[in-house]
């Protein structure tokens, strides 16, 4: 395949999740400047800085050109691994061996060759197959490229270890929960509110960064107002019309309090669509929680007005539901699921929630009466003819709220505001991304079918078998990062290590986990439990150095074909895919490469299930039956492959010819509104009263207890969620009575730019890597000047580390911040987290990343 010597490409960015459209202009081969692709409705002609100087990690001096060996067998922090370049065949050869070894045993263990799991249905795997794992946090090469296919032909375990113990795990769930998609995302096209608790949208990464930031940004002045609830002004924050701080932990009772005002004192929230399209009027037993069930059908009660008497949800008219009220059904009583919430609500006033959040009662009332007034409750707008309902307050939130003990509460306190409202999947409200397809449950809910194991319906809980003790979560989206901490010591978790699978090999790409994710030591100690370890590698990274046994060199994101063959039903509508713009710095052939893909198809040829994989790419991809299905008795390129998968989804004339031509790549047209905001047509009912939790305490209490896990705590499966306070906040005391918390910058996203000069530069005039951001007076109690060099240390007196005080008023006078991107001699922050007894949820496997510290000047 031909690339361009001298010339303009039409390619994309895959460095994050908003996978920007990019135009590269090229010379004699090499890239000389990169700019956005002016006709992509994605990012509309703009890049950031990290993506437009992406193309200098293609010659870094530190890139790996060749396969790497480790020749010193101790896998340690800091240890030197001694490599050997090898040759490619070599590389592949070893890797091959351990990998087929890994797939016979566990196929004799099933008793016959793997067929391949279904595509979504990764929550559910054999014990066996964390024989082999794969930990990537390469999102568009797994979902659009033939890697997920080739996990699931091996039936392997997928995992993603550094972004999932902070960054999502009270954002994912409730997003299934009420959306149906991953991740919540803003309207900000229609929105005139847009709410931000622990949340950077439009600023940091999410899956529509730049068209919220180009949205929010043509309707200022006036036309949007963008709150910003963190304890420190980052980026969406001194973009805002108002940054409010709040202290680390505490925004459940925030949001709790804006709901409270919102139903008991103001009486602003949407009556008939939580009527007609939630559980709020499921008449719910005061004895136990769980919902009144019809003797015949068994489906949930409601209380018909009219004639007096309970009914089944689907048997009475809309009309004549009662939302509140207390009643006898069968001798029981009974209130509404609405009912109990507002009852329940009525303790978060704004003088509790300002005590526990610091922030003034009189802000907590303004933002919900602003809140009220933004949501044009009864309005509808009418858009291509369409009408739909109108309500433009868009609530969004991640990491900050979602990296705390007791985040699952506050997660459904997050999604529980938009939807008394009705703000879910209209114009102006919450929209999500990805969609996933959608089933009505049999009491009438919304069901998700995903791939991650959506919360609703809660899984039974059982005995763990799987090396990240997901069956101890049954209503969490994963608990991958759990894994470090089995290996070390999978009886802590109540695994019967007699009949536990212990993983022989594992895949490392685009992640890298000893220093993004929990104390770095932990890390290493449990993956070096792993007999094999290979990494692809642009640049060796601390994990490939101190745990790879092999490195194969990956290829820079502008060489690749296929990364992120991408489409999205938007207003507008678009498709667009990358394709190579340069060839990769290795040698010949191995300098045809165009995608890791290729790899993976020689290694299952090699292996022998290169048909199994074929079969699986076949079912994912809607190849079979059609005339580019693929034939298990014929060996197929990578580049047929992607070819073929282009003609099914996008027409005969849109194959790989037409992507690789000077303007092929892109594909706009005029979506349908109603394929954005299905909110309004939605046939399942969302949740307010989360009754599916007490079901799942249950379950879990019962595991927990046959097992012997006596540890486990289970206090927190609530159908209606509490404000509980981290450790931190219930630890302070006189001496250690800061909070420790990271920040993100957004051109080092996912740690890619820390090998880029240009986003290195930038950041370090800024003074982000080597310093502790720490408030004026604070500082001044201490005796803390600006550029004094300052200690760290934790309440658990087991780290101490060493900064420099910067000194700045956008930061909560409680907290102290240091950048999770940090140079080599910058404070480490995930140094300090630790997944611990008092420092997980129990519900989201979150890790708390609060942590309590004393610091002061050192002479």
């Amino acid at each position: 395949m031909k690339t361009v010597g001298t010339g303009k490409v039409r390619s994309a960015c895959s460095l994050c999740q908003n996978f920007c459209g990019l135009i590269a202009y090229v010379e004699d081969g090499r890239i000389v400047k990169l700019e956005g692709d002016p006709g992509n409705p994605r990012n509309h002609g703009h890049l950031c800085a990290k993506g437009l100087s992406g193309f200098m990690n293609a010659y870094s001096p530190k890139r790996v050109p060749k396969p790497l060996i480790r020749t010193n067998p101790e896998k340690k922090l800091g240890v030197d691994p001694k490599w050997k370049e090898i040759s490619w065949e070599e590389a592949i050869d070893l890797v091959t061996d351990k990998l087929k070894k890994a797939k016979d045993r566990g196929e004799a263990e099933l008793g016959h060759k793997l067929s391949g799991r279904p595509s979504n249905n990764l929550s559910e795997m054999h014990p066996w197959s964390q024989r082999i794992i794969f930990d990537t946090f390469d999102h568009w090469s797994s979902y659009s490229g033939i890697q997920m296919s080739w996990l699931q032909a091996l039936d392997a375990y997928q995992c993603i270890l550094s972004a999932e113990c902070y960054c999502g795990n009270a954002v994912h769930p409730p997003s299934y929960l009420n959306t149906s998609t991953f991740e919540v995302t803003v309207d900000p096209e229609y929105s005139k509110y847009v709410l931000l608790v622990g949340a950077q949208a439009g600023s940091i990464i999410n899956y529509d960064t730049m068209n919220v930031a180009r949205h929010i940004a043509e309707n200022r002045p006036g036309g949007i107002k963008v709150v910003s609830v963190d304890p420190m002004a980052g980026y969406a924050g001194s973009k805002a019309e108002e940054w409010v701080p709040i202290r680390p932990g505490t925004d459940a009772a925030f949001l709790l309090a804006l709901i409270n005002l919102l139903v008991n004192e103001l009486k602003i929230y949407d009556e008939e669509f939580l009527r007609n399209k939630t559980n709020a009027p499921y008449l719910v037993r005061e004895e136990d929680g769980l919902y009144a069930r019809d003797v015949t059908s068994h489906k949930p009660l409601v209380w018909d007005a009219e004639a007096k008497c309970p009914k089944p949800f689907d048997a009475t008219s809309s009309k004549s539901v009662a939302l509140e009220g207390s009643y006898v059904v069968n001798g029981v009583s009974c209130k509404t699921g609405f009912s109990l919430v507002k009852e329940h609500l009525l303790k978060y006033t704004p003088e509790y929630s300002s005590q526990i959040t610091s922030i003034p009662a009189d802000t907590i009332r303004r933002i919900a009466a602003e809140i009220g007034d933004a949501a044009c409750i009864g309005q509808t707008i009418t858009i291509d003819g369409k009408e739909f309902p109108y309500r433009p307050v868009s609530v969004a939130w991640y990491r900050g709220l979602s990296a705390h003990r007791h985040s699952y509460l506050a997660g459904l306190a997050a999604i529980m505001l938009p939807t008394i409202l009705g703000a879910i999947q209209v114009p102006g409200g919450i929209c999500g991304h990805p969609p996933n397809p959608e089933y009505v449950s049999p009491d009438g809910l919304m069901g998700t079918i995903s791939r991650h194991g959506p919360p609703y319906p809660a899984r039974e809980a059982s005995r763990p078998q799987r090396v990240d003790a997901f069956e101890l979560f049954p209503v969490s989206v994963y608990s991958h990062h759990l894994l470090p901490l089995v290996l070390n010591n999978p009886q802590r978790f109540g695994i019967d290590v007699k009949s536990f699978v212990w993983p022989e090999i594992m895949f490392i790409f685009r992640d890298n986990p000893v220093n993004n994710t929990y104390s770095p030591q932990t890390i290493v100690e449990g993956l070096s439990k792993i007999p094999f370890i290979v990494s692809l590698c642009v640049d060796l990274d601390e994990t490939a150095n101190s745990l790879a046994d092999v490195v194969l060199p990956d290829l820079h994101h502008l060489e690749k074909l296929g990364e992120g063959l991408y489409m999205r039903i938007n207003e507008p509508g678009y498709w667009y895919g990358a394709k190579p713009v340069v060839r990769p710095p290795f040698e010949p052939p191995w300098d045809q490469l165009v995608n890791n893909g290729q790899i993976l198809l020689l290694i299952a040829e090699k292996a022998k299930f290169l048909p199994e994989l074929y079969q699986v790419i076949n079912r994912n991809w809607k190849l079979a039956g059609t005339p580019y299905e693929l034939k298990t008795d014929r060996k197929y390129t990578y580049e047929e492959i992607i070819d073929s998968r282009l003609k099914t989804w996008l027409g005969q004339d849109k194959g790989l010819e037409w992507l690789m031509s000077d303007d092929g790549g892109l594909i706009v047209w005029k979506a349908k509104p109603e394929e954005k905001y299905k909110g309004a047509s939605r046939e399942g009912r969302l949740h307010v009263y989360y009754e599916f939790m007490l079901r799942a305490k249950e379950s879990l209490d019962k595991t927990v207890k046959e097992i012997g896990l006596d540890w486990w705590d289970t206090s927190d499966y609530q159908p209606i969620p509490d404000w509980k306070p981290c450790p931190a906040y219930s630890n302070k005391d006189d001496e250690y009575n800061l909070y420790l918390i990271n920040y993100k910058i957004p051109i080092m996203a996912h740690s890619f730019g820390r090998f880029n000069p240009v986003p290195m530069q930038l950041v370090q005039a800024r003074r982000h890597l080597d310093s502790v951001l720490i408030h004026p007076e604070t500082a001044t109690r201490l005796g803390i000047r600006e550029g004094d060099t300052v200690q760290i240390e934790d309440k658990k007196g087991r780290k101490k580390q060493v900064s420099v005080a910067h000194l700045t008023e956008r930061i909560h006078p409680e907290v102290i911040a240091s950048s999770q991107h940090r140079l080599k001699n910058g404070l480490n922050f995930n140094e300090f987290a630790t997944l611990e007894e008092d420092t997980m949820d129990f519900v989201s496997a979150a890790v708390d990343a609060c942590i309590l510290v004393r610091i002061s000047k050192k002479e």
